[in-house]
């Protein structure tokens, strides 16, 4: 899966954390008598926030580290003489 499409996932996923938090609030609200604090559409952004912010900061993490790591582990792998030979023909 690209980049793309992940982040795309984890933005369907949030929408659909913000429809079972608002449902969620509003069945709470027609079973109490008191008043809630805040609006229901507010316990749905919280509910989409918290399933999609930790998943967004890990997607940016390997966004930007995994080139990093495959670049190391790849050259890793390559044989002494042919890293001395392409430094060489660099000079």
């Amino acid at each position: 899966m690209t980049t793309f499409q992940i982040a795309a996932t984890i933005l369907f996923i949030g929408l659909v954390y913000f429809f079972i938090g608002q449902n969620s609030a509003r069945q709470l609200q027609s079973s109490i008598t008191t008043k809630m604090h805040s609006r229901h559409h507010y316990y749905g952004f919280f509910a989409a926030f918290m399933a999609c912010l930790p998943a967004y900061a890990l997607l940016i993490v390997m966004a930007i580290g995994d080139d990093i790591v495959f670049r190391s582990l790849s050259t890793s792998f390559i044989p002494d003489a042919v890293l001395q030979m392409q430094i060489s023909t660099k000079l």
